[in-house]
């Protein structure tokens, strides 16, 4: 939820001098990290959002793509050598043209920029997209080839050539029959997708096509900033026979003179679903699984979308003892009078709240983190006008959702988390900073586990962290381990200390793995040009010259050296797993011949 700009880094033409493991020895590699971390007792994940993910030079359109060819060649295969089970990824909703910060993106809306466009272009998919505008697009990014992201640059071209990839399609679609056979079918199967996704997914994506209509006319892409009543609360309840009317003349004028920007939106919702769905068989060929992001916040569409289900008068913000000046962070609150109904039901808000996390879980096997879970357990809320503030459940509201802080867990996240297939373990609660009453508690008793920053605590913290918790030297919010911990053993000391922590999962930022120094996301500062770094075509040849110079994260090592920590007697019970371990190390420090 914070927001940031970051200094250059460019290694696409450095020559790589670490060695290279040969393609006879990779399948060895793999089996002894693995080992090694099942003895520990450790799953390890890639912190990697998905705009960060690499490109082919000739194929980046300014943002990275997880499930397209560069990557299924390059990053998931690498990931895999390197016993990696998981990825972290962003928040992957609809993102806004003016901030690249993934944490404020429309959460019910798709990503769009993960759609990839050469497929759009072959015939098979019904080549709705002409090779000469996605050329055009490729050629012209500005970021080319680069370690950064063009963010605005994409949002501004993707939406242009998913409006020609609509028209061509419907054009087609009218006139199948004097296509060549194998765009027939391609556009026969995208006739039927569409259909489906409308029938399934239509009336919920209507309300964002209709939302990104009236931030154009209303020239604000924040609902409460717009002038017309009518707009601001369209899908409000009425008080009245007369707001009533206006209200349905209104979505009915819109739907009539805005049918083509409706429709397209929700086909370019329709392939971006698709995207997903074939990108989750990719990741599970490679053996990772994907592990999602949930802001605690709400995005401006889907309040103003559903604001009979929010309070008017109290915003989200966070509070700690040790500072009198509370963070207010402006964010909408479900009505907790609404969550649930007198018998323990569902209510609305609850029914709005599941679908969310039934949702997420359902997109992501490998669980999801929950950013800032104490604003689902008891939130620190606060009156724009300066009246009421306090806990919401605990102080303001009590009684309403029970003192223990643990109903919406219980009867919402966990429920959706099981209907997946999932459980409490499958859950990272972010639980940084201050926990209220006993909000600490109840996650360890559902059994859902925290984080622990391993910067922010002393070694004797960090070795006895929960079982349950992710440990990690740095996120997407802080510092680099190379800018924290100049001194290349100390920080390769810190590796160590990560891999033998108590938490079983391990997480590793992706600049840490390829030993950058430079800051993805510097909190507080917006605009497209934050949250941009990004893996480059080689960054197997960064990550190797690196593992030279002891920047980058040595696996072999940090596995082989956490065990011995964890038991003095690895080495004599496991020599011939020890000795391998300490060869592949060794390997990696090799310079290339």
């Amino acid at each position: 939820m914070k927001l940031g700009a970051v200094t250059g880094f460019n290694c696409q033409n450095s020559p790589a001098f670490g060695r290279k493991l040969r393609e006879d020895e990779k399948p060895a590699v793999k089996r002894d990290i693995e080992e090694g971390l099942k003895i520990l007792g450790k799953n390890m994940a890639i912190i990697l959002p998905t705009n960060c993910s690499p490109s082919y030079k000739e194929s980046d359109i300014g943002v990275g793509q997880p499930y397209s060819r560069s990557s299924n060649e390059l990053l998931y295969p690498f990931l895999n050598n390197w016993g990696f089970s998981a990825q972290q990824k962003q928040p992957s909703g609809l993102g806004k043209q003016t901030d690249a910060s993934p944490y404020v993106s429309n959460s019910s809306a798709y990503n769009t920029a993960i759609i990839n466009l050469d497929e759009l272009t072959k015939p098979e998919s019904g080549a709705i997209l002409s090779e000469e505008t996605y050329r055009k697009i490729v050629n012209n990014n500005p970021k080319k080839g680069q370690d950064k992201s063009a963010y605005t640059y994409n949002v501004q071209e993707t939406k242009k050539a998913l409006t020609e990839a609509y028209d061509t399609f419907i054009q087609k679609r009218e006139n199948k029959d004097s296509l060549p056979e194998v765009e027939r079918r391609g556009i026969e199967r995208l006739e039927s997708d569409f259909q489906e996704f409308k029938e399934t997914k239509g009336k919920e994506q209507e309300k964002n096509a209709l939302y990104n209509i009236l931030t154009d006319i209303n020239g604000n892409d924040y609902w409460p900033n717009w002038g017309n009543e009518t707009d601001k609360n369209l899908f409000s309840k009425p008080r009245n026979d007369w707001e009533k009317e206006q209200r349905t003349s209104r979505l009915k004028e819109l739907r009539e003179n805005h049918k083509k920007e409706i429709d397209s939106f929700l086909f370019s919702q329709m392939l971006a679903k698709k995207t997903i769905e074939k990108g989750h068989r990719t990741l599970q060929e490679n053996g990772i699984k994907g592990i999602g992001d949930i802001p605690v916040a709400f995005s401006d569409a889907e309040v103003w979308g559903n604001k009979d289900l929010f309070l008017d008068d109290l915003r989200m913000g966070c509070k700690e003892p040790w500072n009198d000046k509370p963070q207010k962070w402006g964010f909408f609150v479900l009505d907790p009078k609404k969550l649930f109904n007198q018998d323990g039901s569902l209510g609305e808000a609850g029914e709005f709240l599941y679908d969310k996390y039934e949702r997420a879980f359902e997109e992501n096997k490998g669980g999801v983190r929950i950013d800032h879970i104490v604003g689902l357990m008891d939130p620190y809320v606060y009156s724009e006008n300066g009246g009421r503030e306090g806990r919401l459940y605990s102080e303001l509201y009590r009684g309403v959702n029970g003192d223990k802080c643990d109903r919406i867990l219980r009867k919402i996240v966990l429920p959706a988390a099981n209907k997946a297939g999932l459980n409490a373990s499958n859950i990272i609660a972010e639980d940084l900073g201050y926990m209220p009453g006993d909000t600490k508690n109840t996650l360890q008793n559902l059994g859902i586990g925290g984080i622990t920053v391993t910067q922010w605590c002393d070694a004797h913290n960090v070795w006895n962290a929960p079982g349950n918790n992710a440990a990690m030297i740095a996120n997407h919010d802080t510092a680099s381990a190379k800018e924290l911990y100049p001194d290349k053993m100390e920080r390769r000391n810190k590796f160590i200390e990560l891999f033998s922590s108590g938490a079983k999962n391990v997480q590793v930022f992706w600049t840490d793995l390829l030993g950058i120094k430079e800051r993805y996301n510097v909190p507080g500062v917006t605009g497209g040009d934050n949250w941009s770094l990004r893996m480059t075509e080689n960054f197997e040849d960064t990550y190797h010259k690196r593992l030279e110079d002891n920047d980058a994260l040595n696996i072999p090592e940090a596995v082989l050296e956490a065990n011995r920590r964890r038991n003095p007697n690895f080495s004599k019970e496991h020599p011939w797993l020890a000795e391998s371990l300490k060869h592949w190390s060794n390997v990696l420090k090799e310079k290339e011949n």
